[in-house]
């Protein structure tokens, strides 16, 4: 599934990551941090993992139903500010 995010909607999907990311799908997340450098990679399993060569952030998101849970939705967007990518 591909969707396609032009600028302003991009900044508006920043902007609720920062605000209240418990409301982003993993498919807006995954495009956000795809656009701030993050390098996705399949691990075991429904997991996915991240890393940022930058910054040396790594994370690791458990996919299931198309979504992942709020707390590593609410973790990630506290790392993304913590390292000033947003």
């Amino acid at each position: 599934m591909l969707i396609c995010m032009n600028m302003v909607s991009l900044k508006k999907k920043i902007l609720l990551c920062y605000e209240n990311p418990t409301k982003l799908k993993y498919q807006e997340i995954k495009i956000i941090l795809e656009r701030l450098g993050f390098v996705f990679k399949q691990a075991k399993g429904s997991h996915v993992k991240v890393y940022h060569d930058e910054t040396n952030i790594r994370y690791s998101f458990a996919i299931h139903e198309n979504d992942c849970k709020p707390y590593q939705k609410v973790a990630i967007s506290k790392l993304l500010i913590k390292h000033n990518l947003i």
